[in-house]
């Protein structure tokens, strides 16, 4: 019955969304500008990920409230849980704990890479997330609420004047009644893109805890978790703590370089020499993480070369695809991983790439400036979605851009330049 729910409801659903998000923009153009264009897609309820990014700033706007525990932020070091167990002590630290709670409840299968079960999620090592709560507090109290009302009030003011615009003429009765129908969709449908990939991290976090010890290498399980049900198992009843213990494995990270089969038969196998086969895979992982990937892949293994032509291309400027309007000035900053980094308010993100890990930080940049993407990439459609300038596919921009630097970027054009 799950399963025939599922694709009887939600695939033929979120299809829709994503169809609907790529129709309506490509029929309005002809009745509306570029900005209002894209204003016509903003602002979508139901996107998890916006749902996330909000409820961070909510937990800012609570940690703002209690100056014992907004000066406890300026001590945040680099263990997490001991700081959150500090923070217990404070006054007025009460209402944040408890929405922080629910918050890690909730999301805190989420992380960067964070389909790579392997990786560290926020369940395991909240202190990225605490320290974008921490960068949050010098904005303005419900800044980002109080962005996300403009964007839907920008939405359905650019939904009416495409019905006005659209209505007229002869057949203007029938094109009213599909754009109406299409901009429902959008909004009932459209923010369901990211569920599936939620759901998947939330079932992989399940695996994580059967397979792995959450304490090892990383703080202890936040309480959260076991409130919404997820049950972490004990320290010595994992998979990979069991398969020490066998004397199968040396250390419960060795458990990620097994593949399936082998996993199921380890038990059994008393002839291999776990540690021969895992070493070699250890040393592969480490040199491929050291390659950088070509922007384009063909479905053939081609990796052609990508050029921009631009007119008026100032000298030096790096170019780009525009995918988020406006036109921002502010000092860069090269994150290569938010597990270890993090964005002051109003800084440019100067990034690879990012994943729905990475969108807090998006709360606090001013700008994007992204080495891969294209148009409809994660990084472009949170930066629209959060109003700020972005340019994707900069070759080398996190060789050419040193953090500190003043970054002029220009999302209309795709044009960053270097001011100094």
């Amino acid at each position: 019955p799950g399963l025939f729910a599922f694709l009887l409801n939600w695939v033929p659903e979120a299809a829709a969304g994503v169809a609907v998000s790529r129709l309506l923009p490509r029929l309005a153009r002809r009745y509306l500008s570029p900005k209002e264009t894209e204003a016509l897609t903003l602002g979508i309820p139901g996107n998890v990920v916006n749902e996330m990014n909000l409820a961070v700033s909510d937990l800012a706007d609570l940690a703002r409230q209690s100056p014992a525990l907004a000066a406890h932020f300026e001590r945040l070091g680099d263990d997490a849980h001991a700081w959150l167990s500090q923070a217990t002590q404070l006054d007025g630290a009460e209402p944040f704990l408890s929405a922080w709670d629910d918050f890690i409840a909730r999301y805190g299968a989420r992380g960067p890479s964070e389909i790579d079960i392997a990786s560290p999620h926020w369940y395991e090592d909240p202190l990225p997330l605490l320290q974008v709560i921490a960068a949050q507090l010098d904005a303005e109290p419900g800044a980002q609420r109080a962005r996300w009302r403009a964007m839907e009030a920008g939405r359905q003011a650019a939904f009416e004047k495409l019905l006005a615009a659209a209505g007229r003429g002869p057949l203007g009765g029938l094109r009213r009644r599909l754009f109406h129908r299409l901009y429902h969709v959008l909004t009932e449908v459209g923010g369901m893109r990211e569920h599936h990939k939620f759901l998947a991290v939330r079932v992989l976090a399940e695996v994580k805890r059967v397979l792995y010890p959450c304490r090892t290498g990383f703080p202890a399980c936040p309480d959260g978790l076991e409130r919404d049900g997820l049950e972490s198992p004990s320290h010595n009843d994992t998979i990979a703590e069991m398969l020490v213990a066998a004397g199968k494995l040396d250390k419960p990270d060795d458990i990620w370089f097994l593949r399936w089969p082998e996993l199921l038969s380890i038990w059994d196998d008393a002839e291999t020499d776990w540690a021969a086969v895992i070493a070699p895979r250890r040393e592969a992982l480490a040199h491929y993480q050291k390659f950088t990937p070509p922007v384009i892949i063909t479905s053939d293994g081609e990796t052609p070369s990508v050029s921009y032509q631009i007119a008026d291309l100032p000298p030096g400027a790096l170019a780009g695809t525009p995918v988020s309007s406006g036109v921002v000035e502010g000092v860069a900053h090269v994150v290569r991983d938010p597990q270890r980094e993090q964005l002051s308010h109003g800084e440019i993100l100067v990034a690879a790439y990012t994943d729905p890990g990475w969108t807090p930080l998006f709360i606090n940049a001013a700008g994007l400036v992204l080495e891969i993407g294209g148009t409809l990439s994660h990084g472009s459609v949170v930066a629209r979605e959060y109003g700020i300038p972005a340019v994707v596919g900069v070759r080398g921009a996190t060789q050419k851009i040193r953090t500190g630097q003043r970054l002029r970027v220009d999302g209309d054009r795709g044009v960053v330049e270097i001011l100094s």
